[in-house]
């Protein structure tokens, strides 16, 4: 208790750990009721949060870090945005189609400052990063390293205004990173065009029985070629599949 209780930065008087304990044990039914698919990640998400309860996880880094890739209209925003209701934490979208290049590295570090400064624990969806700039991507090294995140403000006063450091906090947040890049080898693993190989769907008796887990390693390798920073990729631990929910 003590563990979590500095974890999350709250008040041992007002710390309920029967509730906390009470939110992580219905994760799993209350995702299962929002969405239909999306097994992996839901198994990735109930895990890392386990971990993060836990005290298992970093505690320098953001405690929950998952990238989740797929062809769109796969659940992955609905995904994040029931994970955030089970919790009871805000949730926060960033769209990342609004920082094309360099010039808008600032704004996005305000942007993600900004949705954990009122909510420590948060969760934050990076939404189609594969569409961002690398000079934007790599913005997130040092916090998805640290936690932390500085930026600096407009400030307005009598002298004429000025300049001013913002300390942001990530250590509780829950980053959640979602793309398209690598859904052509999603989509031929699902339709199991790499059944020769021993992959996509199969069984014992030959039954169909949905597509076997891409791994982390085989994601992550997809996803730089596609334009995802290998370096920021390094910095998330699990990278989770999301398939379609069932054959077309």
């Amino acid at each position: 208790e003590a563990a979590a209780m500095k974890l999350y930065q709250v008040d041992p008087a007002k710390f309920d750990a029967a509730e906390m304990r009470k939110k992580f044990d219905a994760l799993p039914l209350k995702m299962e009721e929002d969405v239909i698919g999306m097994e992996w990640p839901k198994r990735a998400l109930i895990e890392l949060a386990r971990q993060k309860f836990a005290r298992a996880s970093d505690p320098n880094r953001p405690a929950i870090r998952l990238i989740i890739p797929g062809p769109k209209g796969t659940g992955k925003s609905a995904l994040a945005e029931s994970f955030a209701r089970a919790l009871g934490e805000p949730f926060h979208r960033i769209d990342m189609t609004k920082y094309p290049d360099s010039r808008y590295v600032e704004e996005f570090r305000r942007e993600l400052a900004q949705a954990v400064r009122k909510s420590p624990g948060a969760v934050i969806l990076i939404d189609e990063i594969e569409k961002s700039d690398l000079s934007i991507q790599n913005a997130l090294l040092l916090p998805m390293d640290s936690g932390k995140l500085a930026v600096s403000e407009n400030v307005n006063s009598t002298s004429g205004g000025g300049k001013s450091v913002v300390r942001a906090d990530l250590r509780n947040a829950t980053i959640l990173f979602a793309t398209n890049a690598a859904q052509d080898l999603i989509l031929d693993r699902w339709k199991g065009k790499s059944a020769k190989s021993g992959l996509g769907f199969s069984s014992a008796d030959g039954a169909h029985q949905g597509p076997q887990m891409l791994t982390s390693e085989e994601l992550r390798a997809q996803m730089a070629l596609e334009g995802i920073s290998q370096t920021l990729l390094d910095r998330i631990p699990v990278a989770a599949a999301a398939f379609p929910a069932a054959p077309a």
